[in-house]
């Protein structure tokens, strides 16, 4: 289930979507750190124990856009929540870019998780 909402954060728009994965917490970190990568953002932030990465927007892409992955071990599996934070927000260009870049994110993790077997 996606669900995304609005709300506004400092530095702009601050939006929220989320995935659950039946798969160990060590592979959804790993596989979203390498999911970032793959979709040219660099790693400023890796927090392992409390499941929180930070990255940027790398110059390879067009947008100034901030990914906070925050990954949380549930009963029901490994919760993954992507905030995503545009300077441009605020300046009222449109965040499209921010809800293209959490879904290449989502679609990279997907991928990853769903092709390998515990």
């Amino acid at each position: 289930a996606m669900t995304s909402g609005c709300a506004t954060g400092h530095g702009g728009v601050v939006d929220d979507w989320s995935r659950s994965y039946l798969s160990t917490y060590e592979r959804v970190f790993e596989a979203a750190l390498d999911s970032l990568e793959d979709i040219d953002f660099y790693l400023a932030t890796v927090d392992r124990e409390r499941g929180r990465i930070q990255a940027e927007a790398s110059v390879r892409r067009e947008d100034e856009i901030t990914l906070i992955v925050n990954i949380d071990e549930r009963s029901t599996g490994i919760s993954v929540n992507v905030m995503a934070r545009s300077l441009d927000a605020q300046e009222g260009r449109a965040p499209g870019g921010m809800s293209a870049a959490v879904g290449e994110f989502l679609r990279n993790l997907d991928a990853r998780l769903e092709g390998r077997a515990d």
